[in-house]
Protein backbone atom coordinates (compact mmCIF):
# COMPACT_ATOMS: atom_id res chain seq x y z
CA UNK A 1 0.00 0.00 0.00
CA UNK A 2 1.22 3.75 -0.48
CA UNK A 3 -0.40 6.11 1.45
CA UNK A 4 0.93 9.65 1.39
CA UNK A 5 -0.36 12.31 3.79
CA UNK A 6 0.12 16.11 4.80
CA UNK A 7 -1.55 18.84 6.71
CA UNK A 8 -0.20 21.82 4.34
CA UNK A 9 -0.65 20.25 0.81
CA UNK A 10 0.78 17.35 -1.59
CA UNK A 11 1.94 17.42 -5.41
CA UNK A 12 2.70 13.87 -6.52
CA UNK A 13 4.53 12.90 -9.98
CA UNK A 14 3.02 9.16 -10.70
CA UNK A 15 2.06 6.96 -8.36
CA UNK A 16 1.93 2.87 -9.69
CA UNK A 17 1.28 -0.10 -7.20
CA UNK A 18 0.63 -3.48 -7.95
CA UNK A 19 -1.11 -5.18 -5.57
CA UNK A 20 -1.89 -2.46 -2.80
CA UNK A 21 -4.23 0.21 -2.69
CA UNK A 22 -2.93 3.95 -3.11
CA UNK A 23 -4.37 6.93 -0.06
CA UNK A 24 -3.16 10.58 -0.71
CA UNK A 25 -4.70 12.80 1.84
CA UNK A 26 -3.89 16.40 2.92
CA UNK A 27 -6.28 17.70 5.34
CA UNK A 28 -5.26 21.44 6.29
CA UNK A 29 -7.72 23.72 5.47
CA UNK A 30 -4.96 25.47 2.98
CA UNK A 31 -3.53 21.88 1.90
CA UNK A 32 -4.37 21.25 -1.93
CA UNK A 33 -3.63 18.19 -3.27
CA UNK A 34 -2.54 18.02 -7.00
CA UNK A 35 -1.97 14.70 -8.78
CA UNK A 36 0.12 15.87 -11.82
CA UNK A 37 1.40 11.80 -12.99
CA UNK A 38 -0.70 9.01 -13.51
CA UNK A 39 -2.54 7.31 -10.86
CA UNK A 40 -2.87 3.60 -11.06
CA UNK A 41 -3.92 0.57 -8.70
CA UNK A 42 -3.92 -2.65 -9.76
CA UNK A 43 -5.38 -5.37 -7.24
CA UNK A 44 -7.44 -8.85 -7.25
CA UNK A 45 -10.91 -8.96 -4.94
CA UNK A 46 -11.65 -5.94 -4.06
CA UNK A 47 -15.40 -5.31 -3.74
CA UNK A 48 -16.87 -2.21 -6.29
CA UNK A 49 -16.96 0.14 -3.19
CA UNK A 50 -13.81 -0.52 -1.60
CA UNK A 51 -11.39 2.26 -2.59
CA UNK A 52 -8.51 0.93 -4.91
CA UNK A 53 -7.50 4.86 -4.90
CA UNK A 54 -8.75 7.21 -2.33
CA UNK A 55 -7.42 10.82 -2.27
CA UNK A 56 -8.30 13.66 -0.12
CA UNK A 57 -7.75 17.34 0.26
CA UNK A 58 -8.79 19.57 2.44
CA UNK A 59 -8.98 22.26 0.36
CA UNK A 60 -8.74 21.77 -3.65
CA UNK A 61 -7.49 18.81 -5.64
CA UNK A 62 -6.30 19.36 -9.21
CA UNK A 63 -5.71 16.58 -11.57
CA UNK A 64 -3.14 17.56 -13.92
CA UNK A 65 -0.37 20.23 -14.01
CA UNK A 66 -0.26 23.68 -15.50
CA UNK A 67 2.41 21.60 -18.05
CA UNK A 68 0.97 18.67 -18.63
CA UNK A 69 -3.19 17.81 -18.36
CA UNK A 70 -2.63 14.80 -19.24
CA UNK A 71 -2.88 12.60 -16.00
CA UNK A 72 -4.84 9.49 -15.73
CA UNK A 73 -6.42 8.20 -12.53
CA UNK A 74 -6.88 4.04 -13.26
CA UNK A 75 -7.80 1.11 -10.65
CA UNK A 76 -7.45 -1.98 -12.35
CA UNK A 77 -8.94 -5.21 -11.80
CA UNK A 78 -11.13 -4.60 -8.65
CA UNK A 79 -11.75 -1.42 -6.42
CA UNK A 80 -13.04 1.86 -6.27
CA UNK A 81 -11.63 5.54 -6.80
CA UNK A 82 -12.98 7.89 -4.43
CA UNK A 83 -11.81 11.87 -4.75
CA UNK A 84 -13.07 14.23 -2.15
CA UNK A 85 -12.15 18.30 -1.68
CA UNK A 86 -13.85 20.64 0.35
CA UNK A 87 -14.29 23.22 -1.65
CA UNK A 88 -13.25 22.04 -5.71
CA UNK A 89 -11.64 19.36 -7.27
CA UNK A 90 -10.53 20.31 -11.32
CA UNK A 91 -10.46 16.59 -12.70
CA UNK A 92 -8.51 18.18 -15.85
CA UNK A 93 -6.21 21.20 -15.02
CA UNK A 94 -5.94 23.57 -17.96
CA UNK A 95 -1.72 23.63 -19.15
CA UNK A 96 -1.87 26.40 -21.43
CA UNK A 97 -2.46 24.65 -24.74
CA UNK A 98 0.59 22.23 -23.77
CA UNK A 99 -1.01 19.12 -24.23
CA UNK A 100 -3.74 18.02 -26.85
CA UNK A 101 -3.83 14.34 -24.63
CA UNK A 102 -6.75 12.93 -23.30
CA UNK A 103 -7.64 12.20 -20.00
CA UNK A 104 -9.13 9.37 -18.25
CA UNK A 105 -10.38 8.49 -15.12
CA UNK A 106 -11.48 5.01 -15.24
CA UNK A 107 -12.40 3.00 -11.84
CA UNK A 108 -12.92 -1.03 -12.21
CA UNK A 109 -15.20 -0.52 -9.23
CA UNK A 110 -17.42 2.31 -8.29
CA UNK A 111 -16.12 6.37 -8.74
CA UNK A 112 -16.92 8.48 -6.10
CA UNK A 113 -16.24 12.59 -6.53
CA UNK A 114 -17.36 14.60 -4.09
CA UNK A 115 -16.69 18.60 -3.92
CA UNK A 116 -17.89 21.05 -1.52
CA UNK A 117 -17.93 23.34 -4.28
CA UNK A 118 -17.32 22.53 -7.80
CA UNK A 119 -16.40 19.67 -9.83
CA UNK A 120 -14.71 21.33 -13.09
CA UNK A 121 -12.65 20.84 -15.51
CA UNK A 122 -10.00 24.01 -17.05
CA UNK A 123 -8.53 21.97 -19.65
CA UNK A 124 -10.59 21.98 -22.90
CA UNK A 125 -9.36 18.51 -24.28
CA UNK A 126 -11.28 15.49 -24.04
CA UNK A 127 -11.92 14.00 -20.20
CA UNK A 128 -13.62 10.44 -19.66
CA UNK A 129 -14.59 9.28 -16.22
CA UNK A 130 -15.98 5.43 -15.94
CA UNK A 131 -16.65 3.20 -13.20
CA UNK A 132 -19.41 0.86 -12.24
CA UNK A 133 -21.36 3.58 -10.59
CA UNK A 134 -20.65 7.23 -10.82
CA UNK A 135 -21.36 9.14 -7.94
CA UNK A 136 -21.40 12.97 -8.12
CA UNK A 137 -21.60 15.38 -5.36
CA UNK A 138 -20.97 18.80 -5.49
CA UNK A 139 -22.20 22.47 -3.83
CA UNK A 140 -21.83 25.15 -6.52
CA UNK A 141 -21.00 23.83 -10.35
CA UNK A 142 -21.15 20.32 -12.26
CA UNK A 143 -18.73 20.70 -15.60
CA UNK A 144 -20.94 19.14 -18.42
CA UNK A 145 -18.14 18.70 -20.96
CA UNK A 146 -17.07 15.64 -18.61
CA UNK A 147 -17.73 12.16 -20.80
CA UNK A 148 -19.04 10.65 -17.98
CA UNK A 149 -19.62 6.43 -18.59
CA UNK A 150 -21.82 4.82 -16.29
CA UNK A 151 -22.23 1.05 -16.20
CA UNK A 152 -24.52 0.61 -13.98
CA UNK A 153 -26.15 4.09 -12.79
CA UNK A 154 -24.96 7.30 -11.69
CA UNK A 155 -26.01 9.92 -8.50
CA UNK A 156 -25.50 13.39 -9.19
CA UNK A 157 -25.97 15.10 -6.10
CA UNK A 158 -26.35 19.46 -5.39
CA UNK A 159 -25.89 20.15 -1.87
CA UNK A 160 -26.66 23.68 -2.05
CA UNK A 161 -29.27 25.86 -4.43
CA UNK A 162 -31.16 24.22 -6.73
CA UNK A 163 -29.80 21.27 -9.16
CA UNK A 164 -29.56 21.73 -13.34
CA UNK A 165 -27.45 18.86 -15.18
CA UNK A 166 -26.70 19.39 -18.78
CA UNK A 167 -26.93 16.43 -20.90
CA UNK A 168 -26.05 12.68 -19.40
CA UNK A 169 -26.64 9.17 -20.03
CA UNK A 170 -26.59 5.96 -18.13
CA UNK A 171 -28.55 3.32 -17.72
CA UNK A 172 -29.59 4.23 -14.49
CA UNK A 173 -29.90 8.01 -13.93
CA UNK A 174 -30.76 9.27 -10.19
CA UNK A 175 -30.43 13.03 -9.74
CA UNK A 176 -30.93 14.73 -5.91
CA UNK A 177 -30.98 18.60 -4.94
CA UNK A 178 -30.74 18.10 -0.83
CA UNK A 179 -31.06 22.17 -0.59
CA UNK A 180 -32.79 22.95 -3.08
CA UNK A 181 -35.13 21.67 -6.58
Amino acid sequence: NVVLSAATGITTRAVVTSGGTITVASSGATGDVSLEGNIQATNTGLAVATPAISVSSGRDLFVGSANASATSITSLTSGAIVLNAARDIDLKRSDAGNSTANTAINASGNLAITAGGAIAKTDPNSLTASGQTIDLSYGTTLVNTVLFGPAVAMRITKTSGDLVVGSQTGPALVFNATAGD
